[in-house]
């Protein structure tokens, strides 16, 4: 991907389809790949890749886009799915929906609406790879910590004052002192408080 950023798969059977999708991505800086089938999206793209995938409904010959969403969402496809339809009606968009897209787009496509839909959706792709990444981070860094370094830091995390930590645990409570800054220089955080913090925004329970 360039520069790392999440990109727009264009899956369409139709090589004008791509070419236009692909130029009008690109001339407001959005990354773009295209693929003339499913088939081939799934050949060249890892399931955990980052990105928005623009796919047609219906492809003569080749797996259509329902069945796409229907087989490879989200197993083989972890990333948002927008449904682009020159044949657009309820039952099709409700079964889309159902199967995991995240919009509908009718053909020919208004330029303004799709870029609209694409940067709003890379926006959220990248702050959750973002977070993703600061998870498995201080996941990382907990994993550091000795035994004895998690047994303080759970009842520290409890609210417990450094003199009750130390009478639970049979230490001082400058043994408590010196085990709470090293927990804080492993997990880079900045006070008990903050640990708590990160924790529950990145839903790490167990450590």
């Amino acid at each position: 991907m360039t520069n790392n950023r999440p990109m727009v798969y264009v899956v369409d059977d139709e090589e004008s389809v791509r070419s236009s999708l692909s130029w009008l991505l690109g001339a407001v800086d959005i990354p773009v790949k295209t693929f003339p089938s499913a088939e081939a999206f799934l050949e060249d793209v890892e399931p955990s890749a980052s990105g928005l995938l623009l796919l047609d409904v219906r492809m003569p010959g080749t797996m259509s886009g329902l069945d796409f969403l229907e087989k490879h969402v989200p197993a083989d496809c972890a990333m948002p799915v927008v449904i682009l339809t020159a044949h657009a009606d309820v039952p099709m968009a409700v079964k889309a929906m159902k199967h995991g897209a995240r919009n509908l787009l009718e053909k020919p496509v208004q330029p303004e609406n799709l870029i609209r839909v694409a940067k709003d959706i890379l926006e959220e792709e990248e702050l959750e790879g973002r977070n993703r990444l600061e998870r498995l981070d201080l996941i990382a860094r907990l994993e550091t910590l000795t035994p004895r370094e998690k047994e303080v830091m759970e009842l520290l995390l409890e609210g417990r004052t450094n003199r009750d930590v130390g009478l639970a645990l049979g230490i001082s409570p400058r043994t408590v002192e010196v085990h709470r800054s090293r927990i804080l220089g492993k997990t880079m955080t900045e006070g008990v408080t903050d640990l708590l913090y990160q924790l529950t925004r990145h839903d790490i329970k167990e450590y």
